[in-house]
């Protein structure tokens, strides 16, 4: 089972565990939109309320770190980042999705990015965090500029698309600031 994590930054929001009490009607009906299943290579079936509360507990129970950004009021925005881990070999896969209605707030997602990726290199000891990023994904692929994540290669025609497109994977790694 993985700890829970807040790690306040600038503005009053924090990154901090996802919760059941997170996955309101709004949440839910996000998360179950194209927009994010195809930006998070996820299927395509509509997930309810239970599946929902199931990937959480899973999540825990496997070590992943499961998490949202909240605002001063601790209410969690439609934000879902996922943190997965390799521990022999210190390294983490990070999964995200942000709303649309938040994209022209990148500042927000890159000061959470920025305090959760200190936390993952000094407090987890993690020494590569790995970001795949679907090609057609524009905001992504700026997201991953912008936080300093390196591109290391493609895997062409990796993942199909709802619609029945395959697509491109871009794979990104991030490093730790050196000493």
């Amino acid at each position: 089972m993985t700890h829970k994590i807040s790690l306040p930054f600038a503005g009053g929001f924090v990154v901090r565990t996802l919760e059941v009490s997170d996955l309101t009607d709004a949440y839910l009906a996000w998360f179950n939109s194209d927009y994010v299943k195809r930006g998070l290579n996820i299927s395509t079936r509509a997930f309810t309320l239970f599946d929902h509360m199931r990937h959480i507990e899973q999540c825990r129970d496997e070590g992943f770190l499961l998490l949202t950004i909240a605002d001063a009021a601790n209410l969690g925005l439609n934000c879902y980042l996922k943190v997965r881990f390799d521990k022999t070999h210190k390294l983490a896969d990070f999964d995200l999705a942000m709303d649309r209605a938040l994209q022209d707030r990148a500042e927000l997602l890159l000061n959470a990015s920025r305090v959760l990726m200190r936390h993952l290199f000094k407090r987890m000891g993690v020494a590569k965090v790995k970001l795949r990023i679907n090609r057609a994904n524009a905001a992504a692929r700026l997201y991953a500029d912008q936080s300093k994540f390196q591109l290391e290669g493609v895997l062409r025609s990796e993942v199909l698309t709802p619609n029945g497109k395959r697509d491109d994977i871009l794979l990104y790694a991030l490093f730790p600031e050196p000493k």
